[in-house]
């Protein structure tokens, strides 16, 4: 499906990806989105979900297999190499994924009554709870009555962290004094899950004790560091900073290229469309030679003409 003849196709195609994504489960959307929308290597990916990088390239290829074939039994000859390169072109925002960390289409167009009261929870009561209990409630039960900082202390082993990660989110707001010190942790992979953890609290002090990893000597770390400071879908009440200024200094400053286009997706898709923004997404189309960089900001600018907000 090379060539000119295979991206007709796939922009007929293309058109049914939200219905087609929906075959496919929950932890298969997540890694897609996780590769295709956030760019993260199968390794990081591995590391995410408690596999190794071979088990989650192995996943994606299925997961490619089962769209190339509901795609075939419609009329559409997708192998999947070419649904392969039809998804890294597109670098698709319409990936539904309903876990802890992502959002769904339409999660990304809800915008929020601005006359309503927003007040912190510090409870996990988020969009995202019921999807974590049910992680939770699936998974092993992990070290019952340890302490949070005894779970923390988990994140340097690879062979531990989901289990951590989840035992900590059960815990709630009562883990997040440890989180906050495991942020200051010696050990970049202490400090990038409790990153992850506290991407699902809308917590002020925690907020604060985030601000410093955006300059953190690890780009792992600053990856995190942007998405938990400025996703909203994620948090279980509204934000009580402002990140845009935050994620434009990201784009600006940073000389990691995955860091970058954090914060162009998160501008792209998980925030509120903000007049700041756009002069950025254009730049960045102007300016910009990375290929997924420069897809994150035309999908910005198409979602902020749908808002009014520009002309694309």
């Amino acid at each position: 499906e090379a060539g000119d003849a295979g991206r007709s196709v796939w922009d007929e195609a293309g058109e049914w990806l939200d219905s087609a994504l929906l075959t496919l489960t929950e932890s298969d959307c997540q890694l897609l989105h996780w590769h295709y929308v956030e760019g993260r290597t199968y390794r990081e990916i591995g590391e995410m979900q408690g596999a190794t990088e071979g088990a989650s390239r192995v996943r994606a290829k299925r997961a490619l297999k089962r769209l190339s074939h509901w795609f075939e039994v419609r009329g559409f000859r997708l192998a999947p190499a070419g649904l392969n390169s039809g998804l890294d072109q597109a670098a698709p925002s319409s990936i539904r994924v309903t876990s802890s960390i992502t959002i769904t289409s339409k999660e990304m167009t809800t915008h929020e009554d601005p006359q309503r009261p927003q007040v912190p929870a510090p409870d996990l009561k988020g969009v995202h709870a019921d999807k974590i209990r049910n992680m939770i409630k699936e998974a092993q039960p992990f070290r019952p009555g340890a302490s949070p900082a005894e779970l923390v202390a988990e994140f340097a082993n690879g062979e531990h962290r989901m289990a951590a990660f989840l035992a900590l989110c059960d815990l709630g707001a009562a883990a997040l004094p440890e989180v906050r010190r495991g942020l200051q942790n010696p050990n970049w992979q202490i400090r990038r899950w409790c990153a992850v953890v506290a991407d699902n609290f809308a917590d002020a002090e925690t907020f604060q004790a985030l601000l410093p990893l955006l300059n953190d000597s690890k780009s792992q770390v600053r990856v995190w560091a942007v998405h938990s400071l400025s996703c909203k879908q994620c948090k279980d009440g509204s934000s009580p900073i402002d990140a845009i200024p935050l994620l434009l200094q990201r784009i600006a400053e940073d000389e990691s290229i995955k860091v970058r286009r954090q914060a162009v997706a998160m501008l792209s898709h998980h925030c509120e469309p903000d007049p700041r923004v756009t002069p950025v997404f254009r730049q960045v189309l102007e300016e910009e030679g990375d290929r997924k960089l420069r897809l994150h900001a035309e999908q910005g600018l198409k979602r902020y003409a749908k808002a009014g907000l520009c002309q694309f």
